[in-house]
């Protein structure tokens, strides 16, 4: 049978659902972890540990370690991995819980700990209510986090300390009592933080520090924060970002609203020199009434860019920009953005103020716009659906940029003549929306001729989204050897993704043919050898 149902976010996905399948794990032992297990087994799937703990005294490069949902006590991973091998600790169902515990001595403050390791991978935990920190990475290299919830944490839910080429990923870190959702400090080089959401912590959303009185050389070289969604932090100060010691780093696709201090702050803090050679591409920063500025920039020692954010401050006495001196200023190269709301800068630490018109009549943001109202340029600003709406004076206003080759979904930038402002390109589902007669506030799932096929999948498959189109659906099929999903991948502007699951809750790509790009594709998998279910679906990514 064939089911269409939403998932999670702004995707749909067609389910293809008969047949076998076969289960495939990739390199090394594979080790399983249950509530309903013991720590004298042997960790297969008929026999496996009780906590994670005991499969890492048994773990080893290479190795994988599944666990299944549940609760399970906090723990150390100290020494593991190697340069050439992923390690991997994977939740699939998404909810296995790590608890505090007291019994790890000075680990106790962290839920988990990891130390010294390289390659590691930890995919799908969840743990929350630590008297420090979710989770602590120090001294380590590659470490992956991604996939976790990590809440209501006395500190931070995410730390690192002296771990270079870290990979912080589509978790969910709110709640930190006293600090940030994500701490980067230390002086560790090339951390990517991408697709989080950050929220509701008392600080700010993600904060990096060099602090050179640590050791190292106290510069955080290369960072990439992107796609990232921060909101309601900074109740007792901070910003969205609250960045020090970055040098060399870009900052694009994030989406800040309701932060209650700054949005973006980059300084010269803990860290052995002010910021330089930053980038700051495609952010939407939304700042509330009684926040301060937008973008704060202060200590720079070498040249910070600027370009197609949107920057709104209801706070009508600010504005996009504060820094501290005009050589802070005269670093930051900023043109190609939209201003609303406040229209002041300040070059002296905020102790006077100058109007955009002056800032602009003086040769600065000569391609910039002022003054645009939020409800004239986005979807719905009350609701926080910052997508551009039709006719918005944000399509095609900003400037190409090599280093921002999409927008916050993935969508290829530009879809039009130029790029657009903000972190979400404004794409070809929209003109067709409008062609056919839907508003842009049409949801995606609405299913408008009412033969089970939701808007965005009449679009993506090539249908009539005003006829029945049930026998044009993908088609499944079964050869000798493999599972087949036959469909139409029309969308230039679409991302399309098969994916299989045993048991329609845990789906994944891996061991997925995808097929040749084109108008008609073939997706693929092996056809189990022994009796069990397998699924398919295809996935649709909204632009």
């Amino acid at each position: 049978m064939i089911l269409l149902s939403p998932t999670i976010g702004r995707h749909l996905a067609v389910c293809v659902i008969p047949l076998l399948f076969g289960w495939a794990l990739a390199q090394g032992a594979v080790y399983h972890v249950s509530p309903t297990g013991n720590d004298r087994n042997t960790g297969t799937i008929e026999s496996p540990f009780r906590e994670i703990r005991k499969a890492i005294t048994v773990l080893t490069a290479g190795d994988t370690v599944i666990v299944a949902d549940g609760s399970y006590k906090g723990f150390d991973i100290i020494g593991k991995g190697a340069a050439n091998l992923d390690t991997t600790i994977t939740a699939p169902g998404r909810n296995a819980v790590i608890t505090p515990t007291t019994d790890r001595g000075i680990n106790n403050p962290y839920n988990i700990q990891i130390w010294e390791c390289t390659r590691l991978i930890l995919d799908g935990l969840r743990t929350f209510n630590s008297t420090r920190a979710g989770l602590r990475i120090v001294y380590g290299s590659h470490v992956t986090v991604k996939n976790g919830v990590f809440g209501n944490h006395e500190n931070w839910g995410i730390v690192t300390s002296h771990t270079d080429d870290v990979v912080i990923e589509a978790n969910d870190c709110y709640g930190s009592r006293r600090e940030h959702g994500i701490y980067v400090a230390n002086s560790g080089d090339r951390p990517i933080v991408r697709g989080n959401r950050l929220h509701d912590n008392v600080a700010s959303g993600l904060r990096s520090n060099g602090d050179v009185i640590q050791g190292g050389d106290g510069i955080i070289s290369g960072a990439l924060f992107e796609n990232n969604i921060i909101y309601n932090n900074g109740s007792i100060g901070g910003a969205g970002m609250n960045l020090d010691g970055l040098q060399e780093g870009i900052i694009r696709n994030n989406l800040f609203y309701n932060n209650q201090a700054t949005g973006i702050a980059l300084f010269k803090g803990g860290g052995a020199e002010g910021p330089k050679g930053m980038q700051v591409l495609n952010n939407t920063i939304i700042v509330p009434a009684a926040a301060r500025y937008n973008l704060r920039i202060t200590d720079a020692i070498g040249p910070i860019q600027v370009r197609n954010n949107l920057l709104y401050n209801a706070t009508t006495a600010k504005g996009p920009y504060s820094w501290n001196t005009p050589t802070d200023a005269a670093w930051t190269d900023s043109d190609y953005n939209v201003f609303g709301g406040g229209q002041f800068v300040s070059t002296d630490g905020e102790a006077t103020r100058i109007s955009m018109e002056t800032w602009r009549a003086s040769g600065h943001e000569p391609n910039s716009r002022p003054n645009v109202m939020l409800i004239n340029v986005v979807v719905d600003p009350a609701s926080h659906d910052y997508r551009l709406k039709a006719g918005s004076p944000l399509i095609d206003a900003g400037t190409v940029l090599a280093n921002v080759p999409t927008d916050i979904l993935g969508t290829s930038r530009p879809l039009g003549a130029k790029p657009d402002i903000g972190v979400y390109e404004y794409g070809q589902y929209a003109a067709w929306k409008a062609a056919e007669g839907f508003s842009d506030e049409v949801p995606d799932d609405w299913d408008s001729d009412k033969d089970g096929i939701p808007l965005l999948l009449e679009y993506a498959l090539g249908l009539d989204p005003q006829e029945s189109s049930v026998m044009q659906l993908p088609k499944v099929r079964l050869t000798e050897d493999r599972l087949q999903m036959d469909y139409v991948r029309l969308r230039t502007d679409l991302f399309y993704a098969a994916e299989q699951s045993p048991n329609l809750v845990i789906w994944t790509r891996n061991g997925v043919d995808q097929g040749l790009l084109g108008p008609s594709t073939t997706a693929s998998v092996p056809r189990a050898l022994f009796p069990k279910r397998q699924f398919m679906r295809l996935q649709v990514t909204l632009p």
